[in-house]
């Protein structure tokens, strides 16, 4: 690939700045205002199958850059699986417009980065450089009423609004209950099947879950997921007239797995679809309250797609799954109540990580005189069951072995008369 070097012509502008050293980074706080950015450099990467499929854009703030091929290296995410493809200097364009030609440039469904403000060598600035909030006019409202803020979210939209509504009609209640439960829209697409894959935390960042809605207006449409690791299987799903699916609470803390999702149609036929993804940041206490929270009505609204209807043994998804690789929300017909259970096999990463950091949570909540905690051994396998200070049961915790899952198991609340 032969680089272009590009050389700014000097500006008669000036601007006085601040450099300091943050986490190893080099930070510039802007004391003196310049009038406008000097142009927006654009970074373009590929997957392992030559596909476009993240991109980032940085509006430069300054009176000169240093040659195209050195800021790349200051600039260039190391993100796994991908390489630059290409790169290109915008002069003159901000930040918005610039992420409109990497969008149009990409995969339709490429990851993309948030605004971000450097000087011509690559060091992010903070501060007000032009006197606005930063984003200058990311935030627009789009053609069916819906405001975006492109400077957080990766936004596409193929369809007309009115057939964008009758998507959004479908799954509003569920985007409600998200949002209202801390989850943020982190990107939107909207198109006809066939989609290409849709990727998403590029940067393998499991400071993060997530969660993605996918919903269409005909029947024919399947969504397929794919992960980074062959052991956990990849699976397929229909989504029937009218209906949405909803993958909730995907992360990975210790073995990192990413997913990608697509939307097809087997006939070939163009559906009006829509994949949204949310996303907030973990937090294991404040993960287990949510569900504890839940236990006084039978975890009703942690129910996800139910995966047996027997009457008496009724059986659902959980839409919280805390990092583990089973999960479930069954009626126990024997004590009548509910139980969500998240589990998984004792040799998995993620759930001995997650098991691990629940002992230690119980243990910090014991000592501070919360949980009130009764063990026992049965089968080879050891049992933590934890009380409030009411000695009411609220979960228990089960150790793993060769034959045995390791995880938790939270119970409907009972009140004791």
């Amino acid at each position: 690939m032969k680089f272009l070097f590009f050389t700014a012509a000097l500006l008669s502008l000036f601007s006085s700045v601040i450099t300091a050293q943050e986490n190893g980074i080099t930070v510039r706080t802007v004391d003196k205002p310049l009038p406008r950015p000097l142009g927006s450099f654009i970074i373009y990467y590929t997957s392992r199958a030559l596909e476009i499929n993240a991109w980032e854009v940085y509006e430069v703030w300054d009176s000169k850059i240093i040659p195209q091929s050195q800021l790349v290296e200051n600039l260039r995410d190391k993100i796994n699986h991908s390489i630059v493809a290409r790169y290109e200097w915008r002069p003159g364009y901000r930040w918005e417009d610039a992420a409109r030609i990497a969008r149009a440039n990409s995969s339709k469904l490429a990851f993309r980065n948030s605004y971000t403000k450097v000087d011509g060598a690559g060091n992010k600035i903070t501060g007000s450089s032009d006197g606005s909030s930063g984003y200058g006019d990311a935030r627009r409202k789009q053609e069916d009423g819906e405001v975006i803020d492109f400077s957080k979210e990766d936004y596409v939209a193929q369809l007309p609004p009115d057939i964008i509504n009758k998507l959004k009609d479908q799954f509003v209640k569920e985007q409600t209950r998200l949002i209202k439960n801390g989850w943020v829209r982190f990107s939107s697409n909207y198109e006809y099947t066939p989609t290409k894959y849709l990727y998403f935390n590029k940067q393998l960042d499991w400071e993060y879950t997530y969660s993605i809605i996918a919903v269409a207006l005909d029947t024919g449409a399947v969504v397929k997921i794919n992960n980074s690791t062959a052991g956990i299987a990849n699976f397929v799903s229909d989504l029937p007239v009218g209906y949405y699916a909803c993958y909730y609470d995907m992360q990975s803390p210790a073995e990192g797995i990413s997913y990608e999702l697509k939307i097809t149609s087997p006939q070939n036929n163009k559906v009006p679809v829509g994949l949204i993804v949310f996303r907030r940041k973990t937090n294991l206490a404040k993960e287990v309250e949510e569900i504890l929270a839940h236990a006084k009505n039978g975890f009703a609204d942690l129910k996800g797609d139910i995966l047996s209807n027997k009457p008496g043994e009724e059986v659902f998804d959980s839409k919280l799954k805390l990092g583990m690789t089973r999960f479930k929300i069954y009626y126990n017909s024997k004590d009548s109540n509910w139980i969500c259970q998240l589990s998984g096999s004792a040799a998995t990463p993620d759930v001995n990580k997650q098991y691990g950091k629940m002992k230690e949570l119980v243990a910090e909540k014991v000592k501070s005189g919360v949980y009130i905690v009764e063990t026992s051994t049965k089968d080879g396998q050891d049992f933590m069951d934890v009380y409030n200070k009411d000695k009411i049961k609220l979960f228990t915790l089960m150790s793993g072995n060769s034959t045995t899952d390791q995880g938790i198991r939270f119970y409907e609340a009972v009140v004791k008369n």
